[in-house]
């Protein structure tokens, strides 16, 4: 008898685990994930970026995410990154689900100001006139997410600031 549960509970155990991993297989592939940034403010420490986040979940299955790490990156370089953050989203099933507003600071360094120099006088006028504009920055984000604690995703995209 003992046997007999004991086999029944592994084969539960592992259909369970089969059928989540073809749920992540299929989430990852079908998910639409969807990044806006844009510059919130220009002060001495840097530029604070704003990051908002949809992640499209067409599949009937949900899942919990961590909240995104963004980490920024301009000619190949690392300029920012967001700071860690443990908290949890659920993915729901079918639906659109909006991550809460990620901060990240670019600071003021050698690099970065090599950078806004080789965009020339129109963003220093821009840069000197505060947020709201496009800077002209090209940077590309790449976004890390672990997912049910099992599996990470990244999402990469490119955008001018």
């Amino acid at each position: 008898m003992k046997k007999i549960l004991l086999l029944s509970g592994a084969a539960l155990l592992l259909t369970r685990l089969l059928t989540k991993g073809a749920g992540y297989k299929q989430f990852y592939e079908k998910m639409n994930y969807y990044q806006k940034i844009k510059v919130h403010s220009i002060t001495l420490s840097g530029i604070m970026l704003k990051c908002d986040i949809e992640i499209h979940n067409p599949v009937s299955f949900s899942l919990t995410i961590s909240k995104p790490l963004i980490r920024v990156f301009s000619n190949n370089t690392e300029i920012a990154h967001s700071a860690p953050d443990s908290a949890k989203v659920n993915i729901l099933p079918k639906a659109v689900t909006k991550i809460p507003t990620i901060d990240i600071l670019i600071p003021w360094s050698i690099d970065f100001a090599k950078i806004i120099a080789a965009l020339g006088v129109k963003a220093v006028d821009i840069i000197k006139g505060g947020a709201g504009k496009q800077i002209g920055i090209k940077i590309k984000t790449v976004a890390l997410m672990n997912v049910d604690g099992l599996k990470d995703i990244t999402q990469t995209q490119e955008v001018v600031i």
